[in-house]
């Protein structure tokens, strides 16, 4: 069964378990009604950033901890909507730029150079399927596109504001801490140095 656009609102302003929602439309086949997810169902990722398996799963994990942080920190209505759609749609790129890259030893290795940058279009295009209004998505597209920036220097998250807005750092920062802790706990994307 179809999710409608009103259920997406309520899944992204009050769902906790949003790797459940996603885990329903794979059994139910309703997955299919999403391109823009369905081509993730499977898509393999590199087992040692990765070891959750697919991008989907991983998805869903991730948008379950910004559900989670979300509720910690009191976001509600259109900014945890923000956060939780960010999160859920962060490595939707994926789709397009994940391939095998042999090593120096040998090894093969999944990468998905510039998948950020490729997340742009298809959660356009997912978010314009939901019915999501337009001021949410002008946040929810640089959260998603600006996912694996990095802002070392004050001087460097100024600049990264800059490409969020209206989005915020807060929010930002949610996505990315969602986007690490939504792993495996054997991923060395969650290991603190």
């Amino acid at each position: 069964m179809i999710i409608k656009p009103e259920d997406w609102h309520d899944i992204f302003t009050n769902e906790k378990d949003i790797a459940k929602v996603i885990d329903h439309l794979r059994i139910t086949g309703a997955i299919d009604e999403y391109p823009e997810l369905a081509v993730l169902d499977g898509l393999e990722q590199d087992p040692l950033w990765h070891p959750e398996g697919d991008v989907l799963t991983h998805l869903g994990l991730a948008a379950n901890v910004a559900a989670n942080i979300a509720d910690e920190v009191g976001l509600v209505g259109d900014d945890r909507y923000t956060v939780v759609a960010a999160t859920m749609l962060h490595d939707v790129g994926k789709a397009t730029t994940s391939q095998h890259r042999i090593e120096q030893d040998g090894s093969v290795r999944i990468v998905s150079p510039g998948h950020a940058e490729a997340g742009a279009e298809p959660t356009e295009s997912f978010l314009q399927t939901i019915g999501c209004q337009e001021h949410l998505q002008r946040k929810i597209v640089p959260l998603v596109v600006n996912h694996m920036a990095t802002c070392p220097t004050e001087r460097a998250s100024r600049r990264l504001a800059n490409r969020l807005a209206p989005a915020t750092l807060e929010d930002w920062a949610i996505v990315t801490q969602a986007d690490r802790l939504g792993r495996g706990k054997t991923s060395i994307g969650t290991r603190t140095i």
